[in-house]
């Protein structure tokens, strides 16, 4: 199963963009994500992530490497993401944090309050 989602967004003079592809099967589904994470586009991320729950794999992992901008609003949505598959009974997993990512994450002492792997999710395995 893999869907890309897109979505493009303005304002300002500035561009800012997200893309989104979720992947998985029943052991774990990753959700890529690729852009700016704001307040703009953390509603696209987390409807998304819901979808990736709704699935009820082992586990969902987010991997952030391609994330180019990372705002407060992305803290509270991986916090919502953590409770919802926490309350699902899913084990939640971040990947490949970007730079910006992880220096936002280390500002706020946030680093461990995530289950943050390093290693890259070998073929999808529940591993």
């Amino acid at each position: 199963m893999s869907d890309l989602v897109t979505r493009s967004l303005s304002y300002g003079d500035e561009q800012r963009s997200i893309a989104i592809e979720v992947a998985g099967n029943d052991l774990v589904t990753v959700v890529y994500i690729r852009g700016d994470v704001d307040i703009q586009t953390i509603d696209l991320m987390t409807d998304l992530a819901a979808q990736a729950i709704g699935l009820q794999p082992n586990r969902v992992v987010l991997d952030l490497a391609g994330v180019t901008f990372f705002s407060a609003a992305g803290i509270a949505a991986l916090h919502r993401i953590r409770d919802d598959t926490g309350s699902a009974g899913i084990k939640f997993q971040l990947r490949n944090l970007s730079r910006p990512v992880r220096r936002l994450l280390e500002i706020c002492e946030l680093v461990a309050a995530f289950d943050v792997i390093y290693q890259p999710v070998d073929r999808l395995s529940g591993d």
